[in-house]
């Protein structure tokens, strides 16, 4: 593909590079939010300890209490931080990690949702707190049927697009993250790809013009790729190469299966 193909649209293309599959072999933080675990615990006890930080917000701290309180062999470090405006945390496991040091931040603005508040918190600091930073912020959260709540997910996503810090929302069977209008390269192992995973490319702004190479099912921009009577949306998609490109006009999520 080339940097021309938009040429009409736009005047400079970005270009960005991903390596979704090495996101935990550097600094990262870690959040987690108020959906139970459906992780293994090995994965789980990686993925948490191995992070420069640890954020859980408001009821995601219950489920990693029982984690803890379930698993006696399991050593799990306690988050730095618990934010949210605690109206679902236990008041037992509140001060069992108080109690341990953790730093208890109350966000009881309703505008914001809780996942939104931990990383206006996480990423910008209020009241000249500042926290490590990671190359990434990984948030681990279980879909709960609620379809509000996701919306809510993707709008956080959405919210931080321009943060220097990406954001990756990760599940059991899938992880996404939101693309600016841009060229993309996501490079992946040949082993995963070998699975044919799935994976997704949702339209975020209206009519978006998308091409790719390394998807079963390629786009093209003769499609109109958007929601809405006559618009594709590219959904039960199968990467087949370690070196996908993606280019469009306006913004996008991508999403894909799960490789932890």
């Amino acid at each position: 593909m080339s940097n021309n193909f938009f040429k009409d649209s736009l005047t400079k293309m970005e270009t960005y590079s991903w390596s979704p599959m090495s996101l935990t072999s550097h600094s990262y933080i870690v959040c987690l939010l108020n959906q139970p675990i459906k992780l293994s615990i090995t994965s789980f006890q990686k993925i948490w300890n191995n992070a420069s930080f640890r954020l859980s917000v408001d009821g995601g701290t219950n489920h990693l209490f029982e984690i803890v309180k379930n698993n006696a062999s399991t050593n799990l470090k306690s988050p730095e931080m618990i934010t949210g405006d605690f109206d679902s945390i236990l008041s037992h496991v509140r001060n069992h990690y108080e109690g341990l040091g953790t730093k208890i931040i109350e966000t009881s603005d309703q505008n914001f949702t809780d996942f939104t508040k931990a990383l206006m918190e996480l990423l910008s600091g209020t009241e000249g707190r500042e926290y490590p930073k990671g190359k990434s912020v990984l948030v681990i959260n279980e879909p709960s049927g609620r379809h509000d709540q996701f919306f809510a997910n993707i709008s956080t996503l959405a919210k931080f697009k321009e943060s220097q810090v990406p954001v990756f929302l990760m599940s059991e069977e899938s992880i996404s993250w939101w693309m600016k209008a841009g060229e993309h390269s996501i490079f992946l192992e040949k082993n995963y790809v070998a699975q044919r995973p799935y994976c997704g490319i949702i339209p975020m702004n209206g009519s978006t013009k998308f091409e790719s190479i390394g998807l079963r099912w390629n786009l093209s921009k003769s499609m109109d790729c958007s929601f809405g009577e006559n618009g594709i949306i590219s959904t039960s998609n199968e990467i087949t190469s370690d070196s996908v490109q993606l280019v469009a006009d306006k913004d996008f999520l991508w999403t894909m299966k799960s490789f932890f």
